[in-house]
């Protein structure tokens, strides 16, 4: 009887430990139920222009092998893409083709949510406990990810329970997971650079988490024309450079930095150096492509004290990438004959129809009649 008794409870302390260190770990996509929807706010500083965009994400079901079936809606400063993506029941990759729409979308969720997947995964989940290692970043040297320590977060209207999983390389970045959430909670990382100032590469927070078998609505897509100036980093981060433009011709009560096709628009970069001493004498391209990839304006100048200013006409309503790009090249270790990096910065503007006075009273007059009609129908009714 006793033999029977000691064996029973070797057994019951056997399996709550095996199940205490199951729940002691962790991956991306750990524990995910069905009709799961996430909503985060996120900013990569490479992707969203230092801005942040809003990601719904909701786990409709798995397929045959296992992978999840994704809805995801990113809101982008008023405008809205949604569509399905597969996602790895391993570390939550991406799989196969998704619309071309959602690029951006899935990058960011790349780069950022899932971000831990490249060292822990389902067939190799990082321990929740204190100085774990996750992984190791090849940086100068190498740095460790482990487990920094414990913190009680309150978000999405619940308090979690999280391990800080962080490294030191310049600043401390860190990522807080909770064993009961199969995506981080929250995160502050910054660039792999100890030259100052040290800049976001990304960071997030868990807005809205719950089950739901309802797929998630889009909200309403409102365009917003982005405002002089933006403001971007270039590749290696060790320049800043502002792009500012304005109408030569603005209507009356207009924002100057409305853009109108067939109107001159003044416009050009500012350059400077990280630490916000300007450059001298750069030269550099700027570039202006179409939505069909068409080049409209090209140039090459000096800048004395890093700005200058061009003249530029917009040919057509519509959405526009401007590329500034120096014309010299950032060269990795410092050391001479080693490959360069070309720094350059991307940034997108917008060309709006002017809406002529006679179109508004005209389109007022059609309201007016709408009503009218509108009152007949139901007086007659």
């Amino acid at each position: 009887m006793k033999t029977i008794v000691l064996s029973a409870l070797f057994s019951l302390i056997l399996s709550s430990s095996i199940v205490f260190a199951q729940q002691n770990e962790w991956y991306p996509g750990k524990g995910i139920q069905e009709g799961l929807l996430v909503k985060y706010r996120v900013l990569e500083n490479d992707l969203t222009s230092g801005k942040n965009v809003i990601l719904t994400i909701w786990f409709k079901d798995r397929d045959s092998e296992g992978n999840w079936n994704t809805y995801i809606i990113i809101e982008d400063e008023g405008k809205v893409n949604d569509g399905w993506v597969k996602l790895s029941s391993k570390n939550l990759s991406p799989q196969g083709s998704y619309a071309q729409e959602l690029d951006k979308a899935v990058n960011i969720f790349k780069k950022t949510l899932i971000w831990l997947g490249s060292y822990v995964s389902a067939d190799k989940p990082g321990s929740l406990n204190m100085n774990a290692i996750w992984g190791r970043i090849a940086a100068v040297g190498g740095v460790d990810i482990l487990i920094r320590g414990q913190e009680e977060l309150q978000a999405a209207n619940n308090q979690w329970s999280t391990s800080i999983v962080g490294w030191q390389y310049g600043r401390e970045s860190r990522i807080w997971v909770s064993g009961d959430a199969p995506l981080p909670i929250k995160a502050i990382v910054y660039a792999a650079t100890t030259q100052e100032p040290i800049p976001r590469q990304f960071e997030f927070d868990l807005l809205e988490s719950r089950i739901t078998n309802e797929q998630p609505v889009p909200p309403e897509e409102v365009i917003k024309l982005p405002s002089s100036p933006l403001t971007q980093y270039s590749t290696t981060r060790q320049y800043i450079i502002d792009l500012y433009w304005r109408s030569t011709q603005p209507n009356e009560g207009e924002e100057p930095d409305v853009i109108r096709p067939g109107v001159e628009i003044l416009v050009g970069p500012s350059i400077k150096k990280a630490t916000g001493e300007p450059l001298q004498n750069v030269k550099y391209n700027i570039t202006i492509v179409d939505e069909g990839n068409n080049k409209i304006f090209s140039e090459s100048v000096v800048a004395e004290g890093g700005t200058y200013t061009h003249k530029v006409t917009f040919p057509q309503n519509g959405n526009y990438k401007i590329t500034i790009t120096l014309e010299q090249a950032t060269v990795l270790g410092g050391v001479t004959g080693e490959i360069g990096i070309i720094e350059k910065a991307e940034f997108g503007l917008i060309a709006v129809p002017e809406f002529p006075i006679s179109a508004v009273f005209a389109m007022a007059s059609i309201v007016a009649v709408i009503i009218m009609f509108s009152r007949y129908k139901s007086i007659k009714i």
